[in-house]
């Protein structure tokens, strides 16, 4: 499975499409979704109805609803720290299914604006994968293997 970012680390002027990957791993109640490129509604749209699809499997093997751990990377996906904020906070104001979140943003983003989106006990912004495991599955083996994704057609990988 691969997406655009390497296209992107080649050219930053290229106007990458938008993208999404949500890989489930009911289990360990964990979400990784991916985001890259130039958003836009259309796009957000879609992410949520996959998003919502996702949680339904992950509550069809079992995971409990207010104990997922997520993790959102959005190192590629292009947006202002504004906009960010604002989505998210409408993420959170929602009944979502996450006790926690950590969310990678590029470095060209604050991770300050993460007391704006949420309390500190739901919400992790870092710069790095490492960093945002490590506060979501401290006591957790990290499992490699993904049971089900889902990519930005909304079909199954």
């Amino acid at each position: 499975m691969g997406h655009l970012s390497d296209v992107a680390a080649a050219d930053k002027d290229f106007l990458q499409p938008a993208g999404h990957c949500i890989e489930i791993f009911p289990n360990r109640e964990f979400m990784k979704i991916t985001l890259w490129g130039e958003w836009a509604n259309a796009q957000s749209d879609g992410l949520v109805v996959d998003h919502a699809k996702a949680v339904a499997q992950m509550k069809a093997a079992g995971a409990r609803h207010g104990f997922f751990l997520t993790l959102v990377d959005m190192r590629e996906k292009r947006l202002s720290e504004e906009v960010t904020v604002i989505e998210f906070r409408r993420s959170f104001a929602a009944n979502t299914p996450s006790m926690r979140t950590a969310i990678i943003v590029p470095r060209s983003m604050s991770t300050s604006i993460a007391e704006r989106i949420a309390p500190a006990s739901r919400l992790l912004i870092t710069y790095t994968e490492n960093e945002a495991m490590a506060w979501l599955n401290s006591s957790l083996p990290y499992n490699t293997k993904t049971e089900v994704v889902v990519n930005s057609s909304g079909e199954p990988d």
